[in-house]
């Protein structure tokens, strides 16, 4: 069974509150020990005590406990910022103890449930849901929801809310990016109960300055009515919904025709956003989580929202309006990230990056801190427009790329509203093929709007970038990336109503796949019409759906893990025929409308070629254009961009036209289109504005009659070899200097790979605590790297990564490791500030720190490894002897007192990277001497399942 199987039947037909469970953390704990090494990866995910959090052992002595829950699995949680952000948000908060809980790998949930134990356990503390104040869900999206409710009921959570106040459990917070649709929540949890609400409250919106506000009420309300504590809620708290205050009404055709809020209550609830420029500091600290992948990497948060009106992205809507943060505010997040977390890689944290105004002062900023600043999707507009900033990327060192082109053809991104036309996306793919970038990853949208036409004019498409990749002196790798098209609310095609079916999805993705490998290039299913269609079931379904929901999580143990199958939307479907998705709301409707009907073939006028040779524009919005009056189950909440908006958008789409974006040239118009989302002029500003740095906004053209798109490109030169990088309070005052731009030289600090002058190269060495002796290297020198930090913070800044590290699996003890800091780094006097801890010696410690010695050899490691309580007198012998024979590997066997050792002989001991094996009669231990760390099978052959090595000696503790 796959490990995202969504059919996997887990706790199938079991009730849906399930209160046996164990609530006692000291029994949780001690099953943890006994179990860890049968669980997924070691059990890392469920072992807790992460470097930055919290010590349990006060726990009963806090004013509030807060359970910050993700319903995703811990490796895809280590990837992101959100747990450790609002972990960083509640330990903010005076008095609060926070710990989190995952979704558990599957074999592992089903280990918990034969058990007894909650599958939302405190991974630090090992404390039940129960124990708790407050749990936090954050929900990052829609398909997740299939987990919340068996994530409840199996871990002893009424699912229903007056259950929850009644029996005196915690508040259940929903909040992410995905909070702004839940209404599949809300209702009853069975079809003839009277218990209804999954969820206590709802945040909805941006999360900075409002979660501590929440959570300082909770805090000050714990003896509190819980109908107090919500009206406080509504009444104070931006962007907080109340699920109970709100009720849908439908007709007798069973149409949602209102929603009536209670009295008091507002309506509709407005998300919150937060200020970038009044917001004091972004993501700055959170855990150090055992995964190797992410560990000495993470996201600096550099701007909130988008400017573009992408018809497809809900980001692009629920997260108006563009705000950036100051390039310095940035930069000093960024140093006190590398300090907390051991970093030595930054990602931008940003929907476009390209469209930062302060992009290349940033990156040089950042690139002489850290060593690699990782940049992840970009446009082809931003590639085409600037190829300098192709050129910064490559001197730091990347080589894969990834873009979105979407749509299949110029139609098809017109009606996703990408702006991006063939000769666009030409310029784009031959800049980086010039480069001779070494991989490339494109999305694709499957939209079913596609026609023959289409596929016709993507196989022509195809053909042209074959052609552009002949001559190049090595051919990049191209994979296409497909999707199908999920229409989420809030965006203008929530109103594209008369999409097909599963079967005619699937057949067009097909087709696409077949074209691209046809071409010679690879393809890929990143999301198939399954994800889409569930997506769509929960997003637009409304209160009536919430048994539905539950009895699939919790009756038939349908969890999502990165995949829809079919199953899932068989049983969603099961004794229904009503329509989901937009169709729910609007059927064929639409598509029998003058205008739409375009989308069988040609838009309507061939409006496409007209807004071409008028040379683009705002395309126009009919002001008196409505929805007819349609109610969705949202509508009690503002996202930001008025409904009304949405609409004459997509009616814009329908015709064949679109909206350009409201940035500067030459991204967007530098027109306002009345969105409704920037509240002040200054907002409006500050958008259409914005100039890039590093585009001459003189020189930008915009598209001219048939000829497509033209542009007259400042180029960024590789600048003076003498330019220095700028000061901190210096950031903020490059600005594109056309002078420098004509004359080929950059006014912006370069992108180094490597630091000026070399690297002083330096030995580390620590002591790992038994406890993290499963955990990888990657997340050892991370929390090293943070420890080192803190022993000389004058190297933060100067720090640039672990070179080379001791090989070592399941082993703790003795470690070293080389790292490098920058030539012109500061270099203070070391003495003194070794060893160095931060727990009195009872977590990892360092013991020494000196320069590195080229040249001399590693030695030999010493350690020890403890014997499965199965092994005993004699037979310890025999094991050994049996494991050199079987490997045949000469030795010599001699007993020396009452200490009996196996020495290898030369040749063999270099095989195998074992030189000596020694027993003292009757221990419960081998002492190994190694010259490399044995492979994986060894340990376990000598002394038996489990086993984990412990180093006593390094043979060159330089």
């Amino acid at each position: 069974m796959k490990a995202n199987d969504t059919s996997l039947k887990i706790g199938k037909n079991r009730s849906q509150n399930n209160f046996n469970m164990e609530t006692d953390c000291r029994k949780i704990a001690a099953w943890f020990e006994g179990n860890r090494r049968s669980l997924s990866r070691r059990g890392l995910w469920l072992l807790g005590g992460e470097p930055n959090t919290q010590d349990p052992s006060a726990f009963d002595g806090y004013r509030l406990r807060v359970l910050i829950v993700r319903l995703s699995e811990y490796s895809e949680v280590a990837a992101g910022i959100t747990h450790s952000y609002l972990f960083q948000m509640a330990t903010a908060v005076e008095g609060v103890y926070a710990d989190l809980a995952f979704l558990p790998p599957a074999q592992d949930e089903e280990l918990m449930l034969r058990a007894g134990i909650p599958l939302l356990v405190g991974t630090t503390s090992k404390r039940c849901p129960k124990s708790f104040d407050l749990i936090a869900i954050s929900n990052s999206v829609v398909q997740e929801l299939v987990n919340l409710p068996a994530l409840l009921a199996h871990s002893g959570i009424p699912l229903g809310r007056k259950a929850r106040v009644d029996g005196g459990f915690p508040f259940i917070l929903l909040g992410g990016s995905n909070s702004f649709v839940s209404s599949v929540l809300h209702g009853k949890v069975s079809p003839d109960g009277n218990q209804e609400g999954i969820v206590d409250g709802v945040l909805v919106g941006d999360g900075e300055e409002v979660f501590g506000q929440i959570l300082t009420l909770l805090a000050g309300m714990r003896s509190e009515p819980r109908s107090e504590l919500l009206k406080r809620l509504r009444d104070e708290v931006p962007g907080f919904y109340d699920p109970g205050a709100y009720r849908q009404e439908y007709d007798e055709k069973g149409c949602l025709t209102r929603i009536v809020p209670a009295d008091g209550a507002p309506f509709p609830v407005i998300a919150h956003r937060t200020s970038m420029k009044g917001l004091r500091s972004g993501f700055v600290r959170g855990p150090i989580f055992y995964h190797d992948e992410t560990a000495g990497s993470a996201h600096v948060l550099v701007s909130g929202g988008c400017p573009y009106f992408c018809s497809f992205c809900k980001e692009s809507w629920e997260q108006k309006p563009y705000r950036e943060r100051a390039v310095e505010a940035v930069v000093n997040d960024a140093m006190r990230l590398k300090a907390n977390l051991g970093l030595s890689e930054i990602a931008l944290m940003t929907f476009n990056f390209n469209t930062f105004s302060g992009l290349f002062p940033l990156l040089g900023a950042l690139g002489r801190i850290f060593d690699r600043v990782a940049i992840k999707s970009q446009r082809f507009d931003a590639i085409a427009r600037l190829p300098a900033l192709i050129d910064r990327q490559l001197a730091a060192g990347k080589r894969t790329y990834t873009c979105a082109m979407e749509g299949i053809s110029d139609r098809i991104r017109e009606l996703l509203q990408k702006n991006l036309q063939e000769d666009v996306l030409l310029t784009g793919f031959q800049e980086l093929f010039n480069r001779n970038i070494r991989q490339m990853k494109i999305f694709l949208i499957v939209t079913w709007f596609e026609r023959d036409s289409d596929h016709e004019e993507f196989g022509v498409f195809l053909g042209k970038l074959k052609t552009l990749m002949d001559g190049q002196p090595g051919k990049a790798r191209l994979t296409f990336s497909l999707a199908v098209l999920f229409r989420p609310p809030f965006t203008p095609l929530q109103f594209s109503g008369g999409r097909g079916v599963a079967a005619d999805l699937q057949r067009i993705m097909n087709l696409i796949s077949g074209q691209v490998r046809k071409a010679g290039f690879e393809s890929r299913i990143s999301a198939g019409p399954y994800d889409a269609l569930v997506s769509e079931w929960l997003a637009y379904s409304d209160r009536r759906a919430t048994p539905k929901l539950v009895e699939a999580s919790v009756n038939k143990g349908f969890r999502y893990r990165g995949e829809v199958k079919r199953e899932l939307w068989d049983f969603l479907r099961q004794n229904s025929r009503e329509a989901t998705g937009p169709e729910r709301y609007f059927g064929p409707r639409l598509n029998s409308e003058r205008g739409l009907a375009g989308l069988a073939g040609e838009p309507p006028g061939n409006a496409l070629a007209k807004r071409r040779a008028k040379g683009g524009g705002v395309a126009p919005v009919a002001p008196e254009i409505d929805s007819n009056g349609t109610i969705f189950p949202w509508d009690d909440v503002y996202a930001g961009v008025s409904k009304e908006f949405l609409f004459r958008n997509f009616r814009v789409l329908w015709g064949g036209s679109s909206n350009e974006p409201c940035l500067a040239l030459p991204y967007g118009s530098g027109e306002c289109l009345g969105c409704g989302a920037c509240k002040t002029a200054e907002e409006r500003s500050e958008v259409t504005g914005r100039v890039q740095q590093g585009v001459s906004r003189a020189g930008s053209e915009k598209r001219s009659a048939g000829a497509g798109v033209s542009f007259r490109v400042a180029r960024v030169g590789c600048g003076r070899s003498a330019a220095r990088q700028p000061e901190s309070g210096e950031l903020q005052r490059f600005a594109c200097n056309d002078k420098c731009l004509s004359a080929g030289i950059s006014p912006f600090p370069r992108v180094e790979s490597e630091p000026a002058g070399p690297p002083r190269a330096f030995r580390l060495v620590a002591c790992i605590p038994r406890r993290w002796a499963d955990c990888g290297n990657g997340f050892l020198t991370a929390a090293l790297t943070r420890l080192l930090l803190k022993a000389v913070p004058e190297w933060t800044a100067g720090f640039i990564r672990f070179d080379r590290v001791m090989e070592r699996e399941a082993g703790f003890g003795l470690f070293w490791g080389d790292f490098l800091v920058r030539g012109d780094a500061e270099l203070p006097a070391l003495n003194g500030r070794f060893p160095f801890d931060e727990n009195g010696g009872s977590d990892m410690a360092i013991r020494a720190v000196s320069p590195v010695k080229r040249g001399v050899p590693e030695g030999e490691v010493v350690s020890r490894i403890e014997l499965s309580p199965t092994l005993c007198g004699g037979e310890v012998g025999k094991r050994v002897d049996g494991f050199l024979q079987k490997y045949r590997l000469a030795h010599q066997k001699l007993w020396i007192g009452n200490r009996l050792t196996w020495t290898l002989q030369a040749g063999h001991a270099k095989k195998s990277g074992l030189t000596d094996i020694a027993w003292e009669k009757n221990g419960r231990q081998l002492e190994l001497k190694f010259s490399r760390w044995p492979e994986r099978h060894i340990f376990p052959a000598l002394a038996g399942d489990g086993a984990i090595a412990e180093v006593i000696g390094l043979g060159n503790d330089r």
